[in-house]
């Protein structure tokens, strides 16, 4: 999967997650990396969060992603501790951003893309005017513009998707992607279907017509509120808290809809990312839920609950869970609830 295109920051700030897959074995956060990480490792959000400038040498930092891509396509590091975060400030780049590989060993497909996010940023595809974003399971799109198409797979079979807040110009294709839910977007146009696609407050969605097609489409989104992002201004890194939103549709920011509140970076801990629920893989393992909620009032976005069905320790018998889910109070919502 690569993205030849220009990047721009939408408002504050570009955020990029990646983190890679394709085996169940090591941990190849021991090796030494580059020396050209340093130079760009001079945050205090951790070890392997990158920050960039308009005005740094675009080569530097292109070999900076194509280094992390690398390591993160070898084939074992699906269920390793490698997890990177490029944080671009404000401003042009220019680059070829790569975030996996296809895995030649399902026929091409990436049906073993998970865990990475992009949020926060424009898009222009150099390219036939199209980014490519073939990704199965915990793998969101949130908060972009995307200048031109999106295609939602690579070479083969894709699993699932989220995209939410964002605008696409052009024309969505799905092709082999197996399912895809997305909120609050506006879209030019959407081609293709397989098994489930699932359009809440979307502009530009195709008809509901099932089961003739795998389209269910509903007009508005009765309550939500925008996951937090993270920004850049004049006093440094700051998290940006959306409001509440009620029957709405398309993105907040089209229309100039700012946070409710900023918030210093200073006011947080900084803690290891674990948002994502996946029972067995790297070895086996059990569990008597993965997500508990004790709360009233809560809107959940983007779930991702499910037994591995490949790994290490994995069978019908193995890498049990009574319960994906468990909710102890009302008036609870919940959209993308994958498992």
């Amino acid at each position: 999967m690569r993205i030849n295109c220009v990047l721009q920051a939408l408002v504050p700030l570009l955020f990029i997650g990646i983190l890679n897959c394709f085996s169940q074995e090591s941990d190849l956060s021991g090796e030494k990396l580059p020396a050209i990480f340093e130079k760009y490792n001079k945050s205090s959000l951790g070890e392997n969060v990158f920050a960039f400038e308009p005005g740094m040498d675009m080569n530097e930092i292109q070999i900076l992603i194509d280094t992390i891509f690398a390591r993160q396509s070898e084939r074992r590091s699906e269920f390793s501790k490698n997890r990177y975060a490029l944080l671009f400030k404000p401003g042009i780049y220019e680059l070829d951003v790569k975030a996996v590989r296809s895995n030649t060993t399902h026929g091409n497909s990436v049906l073993t893309n998970f865990w990475r996010s992009v949020e926060n940023l424009t898009v222009i595809p150099t390219v036939n005017s199209t980014m490519v974003w073939g990704v199965s399971q915990a793998a969101p799109l949130r908060r972009v513009h995307i200048k031109g198409n999106l295609q939602l797979f690579d070479k083969g079979y894709a699993s699932g998707g989220f995209l939410a807040n964002s605008k696409i110009d052009g024309t969505i294709t799905s092709g082999p992607q197996q399912q895809w839910f997305i909120r609050n977007t506006e879209i030019g146009k959407w081609a293709g279907g397989n098994w489930n696609m699932m359009f809440v407050g979307v502009p530009g969605a195709p008809e509901e017509n099932w089961p003739e097609l795998p389209y269910t489409t509903i007009n508005e989104v009765p309550v939500i509120r925008e996951k937090p992002f993270l920004a850049f201004d004049e006093k440094g890194f700051c998290v940006n808290i959306p409001g509440i939103k009620k029957n709405s549709t398309g993105p907040d920011w089209i229309n100039g809809v700012k946070p409710e509140k900023t918030l210093l970076l200073d006011k947080f801990y900084v803690a290891r990312p674990d948002v994502d629920n996946r029972v067995g893989g790297p070895a086996e393992g059990s569990a008597s839920s993965c997500m508990v909620i004790n709360s009233r009032v809560v809107c959940a976005d983007h779930i991702w609950l499910w037994r591995a069905d490949h790994g290490n320790g994995v069978g019908w018998d193995k890498n049990r869970c009574a319960n994906g889910l468990i909710v102890n109070g009302d008036n609870v919502t919940i959209y993308g609830l994958f498992n």
